[in-house]
């Protein structure tokens, strides 16, 4: 198994934060907030710390209305801030102006683009409808790759979702109450946990999504 390429990723997600900068901020997103985020408590790094991540999230905020999450990969120790750039039906990307950025499905992600061994795409209907209800069972998910031919090849997962107990989100705009919901997924070559906050409408606040066995997982909070 090749490994994640730990400076690339810390380069790519730099540029997307620069991408959701406007003038300075007028709403603070705290250090604790970030480091909430973050999940376990570790600082950001590669070039930009904690303090750094923070303020830009503030500069997200300030700069529109646009939906704004802050994103991190806590095996790399570094997060970002992005505003949402494009929507499509209930998919919504954040992300960069060179096309480097994350696309979720009402709050489940979808895929990526610009981060090295992206998610293409992914069928992911029956979990995402359990989630958003809040509610026990089993669904099927497919995940698509780039293989190092360029040709794209599909995981399927066998995945058991379970609501867990009360939870809340609080950064940025949001303060709600709000239910934990684990999905566990499973294919012949890998196993993966799934963590969701979801609020009474059924909107993911908070998340830790797998993204493919060589990027690990994202921790994603709606900040607006």
């Amino acid at each position: 198994m090749i490994a994640p390429v730990r400076p690339a990723l810390v380069c790519i997600l730099c540029a997307i934060a620069l991408a959701g900068c406007g003038n300075a901020p007028d709403r603070q997103v705290t250090l604790a907030d970030l480091v909430t985020a973050v999940g376990g408590g570790r600082a950001p790094q590669g070039g930009a710390d904690a303090r750094d991540a923070a303020t830009e999230a503030a500069r997200a905020l300030a700069a529109g209305d646009a939906p704004v999450i802050l994103l991190s990969l806590p095996d790399f120790g570094i997060a970002t801030a992005l505003r949402r750039i494009e929507t499509n039906g209930p998919y919504a990307t954040f992300g960069s102006a060179d096309r480097r950025s994350v696309t979720f499905r009402t709050g489940m992600l979808s895929a990526t683009r610009g981060l090295g061994h992206d998610l293409m795409s992914a069928d992911l209907a029956g979990s995402l409808a359990l989630v958003q209800a809040r509610r026990a069972g089993t669904a099927r998910r497919v995940h698509r790759y780039l293989d190092g031919d360029n040709q794209v090849t599909s995981v399927e997962f066998s995945c058991r979702v379970t609501p867990g107990a009360a939870g809340r989100v609080t950064g940025g705009e949001i303060d709600a109450p709000t239910r934990v919901v684990e999905e566990v997924c499973t294919s012949p070559g890998a196993t993966f946990r799934n963590t969701y906050q979801v609020d009474g409408s059924g909107r993911i606040l908070k998340s830790r999504q797998f993204i493919g066995t060589r990027n690990g997982s994202m921790v994603v909070q709606v900040l607006r």
